[in-house]
């Protein structure tokens, strides 16, 4: 019954959203009660460009809300070891997964952090599908977690921030440096923001994040002025917060946005690679370094879990220092 429900979701994912495929799921599963299904085991041959144990699986995941941008990552790991493995689920062993992890490594010059962030996704799909049935044992149960050094992510300082903004030519690029600091968004949050989604008298906003959760975010003096400046600039009746300059003005993409960033760091001399992501780092930073409270930041960021969050107070001397002396 349940190949059934996760084969009718991978049929239907492209033209239902995630709550429509999470109702698709409820009916097929009340109309299947009781019935005795038998199927035939196939094999993981590639049918219209999927291979359908990967589709069912990245289905699931899709009606559970994950981003399209997370769906095609796990797509793209799923299908290449497939595709490498040749094997029926059935068949396939532990040291197959870590034959394709270490030749991923050595062709693709892959680091031991991403090479980890694909067992993980493996994982995820052989514990899925052991779970429903599909396998009798788990492959990836005796593959341990690949170790790598975390790098310490370093905001940017105050003095680096400045740079930043000043490196701005355009009305559009000091608008999206200002909004993507103000209010600590993701940068496929970002993509989704419409002009009319900002609430200018309470100077808020709201998003979609991770999971489709919704969630309040601000934005400052600075951000709303940029924004003014940016919209008076714009002759198009796009509703999208941030467009291509070139007609007819589409909504900007995740990369066309990374680019812009990238470029306004590389102009402002900064010795380091500039993203998105490390504009919600520092901003969240900065927050946090002027008093506000984890739980409220955590909130504000979209974060699942506290300790993500913690990331941005870890040993952070000033902090300490505002602490003590709010304390003293």
């Amino acid at each position: 019954m349940q190949k059934i429900r996760d084969k009718v979701l991978s049929l239907l994912s492209h033209n239902f959203s995630s709550e429509q495929l999470k109702m698709i799921d409820l009916a097929v599963a009340e109309a299947l009660k009781g019935k005795k299904i038998e199927e035939e085991e196939t094999l993981p041959a590639v049918i219209n460009g999927g291979i359908p144990e990967v589709m069912e699986y990245l289905a699931r995941k899709k009606s559970k809300g994950l981003t399209m941008g997370t769906i095609e990552q796990y797509r793209q790991v799923l299908t290449a070891f497939m595709r490498a493995t040749q094997k029926k689920l059935d068949d396939i062993k532990d040291w197959d997964i870590i034959r394709f992890l270490d030749q991923y490594e050595s062709y693709r010059g892959v680091g031991k952090r991403r090479k980890d962030s694909m067992r993980v996704i493996l994982n995820g799909f052989f514990r899925y599908m052991t779970d429903c049935g599909r396998l009798k044992a788990n492959p990836m149960a005796t593959i341990e977690a690949i170790k790598f050094k975390k790098k310490v992510r370093q905001p940017l300082s105050d003095i680096e921030f400045e740079r930043l903004r000043r490196a701005c030519i355009t009305p559009k690029e000091r608008a999206l440096v200002e909004f993507l600091f103000a209010t600590g968004c993701r940068v496929s949050e970002v993509v989704n923001v419409n002009r009319s989604d900002i609430d200018y008298f309470e100077q808020t906003l709201k998003v979609t994040g991770k999971g489709n959760k919704e969630r309040f975010v601000y934005i400052n003096a600075a951000a709303v002025v940029a924004l003014d400046e940016y919209f008076v600039s714009r002759t198009d009746s796009e509703e999208a917060l941030f467009v291509s300059d070139r007609k007819p003005n589409q909504r900007l993409k995740k990369n066309a946005i990374e680019k812009i960033i990238r470029q306004i760091g590389e102009r402002a001399s900064i010795n380091r690679r500039v993203f998105p992501h490390l504009l919600r780092h520092t901003a969240a930073t900065h927050l946090h370094q002027h008093g506000m409270p984890l739980e409220e930041l955590q909130k504000i960021l979209g974060h699942e879990s506290a300790d993500t969050t913690r990331i941005y107070a870890k040993d952070d001397p000033a902090i300490i220092h505002n602490s003590y002396c709010r304390a003293s």
